[in-house]
């Protein structure tokens, strides 16, 4: 039996579609667990509707916790034997979870498939995986070019037992990267890996409300996921210098970014200067390796967060200077 674990939170619009999607699938030995996480619009009267259509929809109605507290809920429900995520507004392909099990091929702990983003019906972009069976080892020998097979929980089948039996379940106290880190956790108990070609998932373009809220602790949300890669290497030293020292480097100006776009000059200034102490260890590494310009190590060895803060913005100065006036307006409506 698969077990596809659905976290919903005020998805009104969306859920019946998702949970049909899952309904219809190929492969029938499937359990549904639909967690509702505190809706306060119509979700859970529409999830409570659909369990009552079909003995393979299981509701479980909780107070918010956050969609890490949502999945871990689903975990704890779940009895099959694989696990898959399903966002609650996105969708399957009718035969996502028969593709997925067929990857398994007896012995791989973590089935990886592509995906599809969509806005509409007609307007989709195919993601496709090449097919590869991998090791634990084969990973981290090149982790730069694996890493990004791992920054979401979906399009993917877990062995649930590693997941059980390795105690493994999703920070709750991270609102960033907390699926990137479970990722990592759960891969460094798997002795085989398998990515598949085929589309086992649509990704709703749009729909993620964290991309538009400010975190005052991103400083520490970031530095979170750096840590997460050192502990997946069993220490700093064993992790490969040149994915360090870029892997720093996109968390330190993820910060600044997210800085300039809902702060004040003055206060994101204030920010950056932060974010420079906590990441300056890594930030003093080899240039060349983590690709810094000229311009950028200039600003960061000066300690210039005015300097640091054009050099993001001038990477795509149109989008992000329209984006922090949408975001600007947005917060004075309030």
């Amino acid at each position: 039996m698969v077990s596809i674990i659905i976290p919903v939170y005020n998805s009104e619009k969306t859920i019946k579609d998702c949970i049909n999607s899952a309904l219809s699938q190929s492969y029938n030995d499937v359990e549904i667990i639909a967690v509702n996480d505190g809706s306060d619009d119509s979700s859970l009267r529409i999830l409570r509707e659909c369990e009552k259509s079909d003995d393979r929809i299981k509701v479980v109605d909780k107070e918010n916790g956050g969609v890490s507290s949502a999945r871990n809920a689903g975990l704890h429900n779940a009895r099959g034997e694989y696990v898959v995520f399903l966002d609650a507004d996105d969708l399957l392909e009718k035969n996502s979870i028969e593709r997925l099990v067929e990857g398994v091929k007896g012995d791989a702990d973590l089935v990886i498939g592509s995906y599809t983003q969509f806005r509409t019906q007609s307007e989709k972009h195919f993601i496709k995986r090449e097919r590869e069976h991998l090791s634990l080892s084969d990973i981290k020998k090149d982790m730069g070019r694996y890493d990004p097979l791992f920054d979401t929980p979906w399009a993917k089948l877990f062995r649930r037992s590693l997941i059980a039996q390795n105690k493994l379940s999703f920070d709750t106290s991270l609102a960033l990267s907390e699926d990137h880190k479970f990722n990592l956790q759960f891969i460094k108990h798997c002795k085989s890996i398998s990515v598949i070609t085929e589309n086992v998932y649509y990704y709703r373009l749009g729909g993620m409300a964290s991309a538009n809220k400010f975190y005052s602790n991103k400083i520490e949300l970031n530095m979170s996921l750096i840590e997460s890669y050192i502990d997946f290497f069993d220490g700093i030293d064993n992790v490969p210098k040149d994915f360090l020292y870029k892997k720093v480097k996109d968390q330190f100006f993820g910060c600044v970014k997210h800085f300039y776009l809902f702060c004040s000059r003055v206060e994101a200034e204030k920010l950056v200067i932060k974010a420079l102490e906590v990441f300056s260890s890594y930030l003093e590494a080899d240039t060349e390796k983590a690709g810094y310009t000229k311009t950028e190590k200039k600003y960061i060895d000066s300690k210039n967060a005015r300097g640091i803060i054009s050099c993001v913005v001038l990477k795509k100065p149109i989008k992000l200077i329209a984006k922090k006036g949408i975001i600007t307006i947005n917060r004075c409506k309030r």
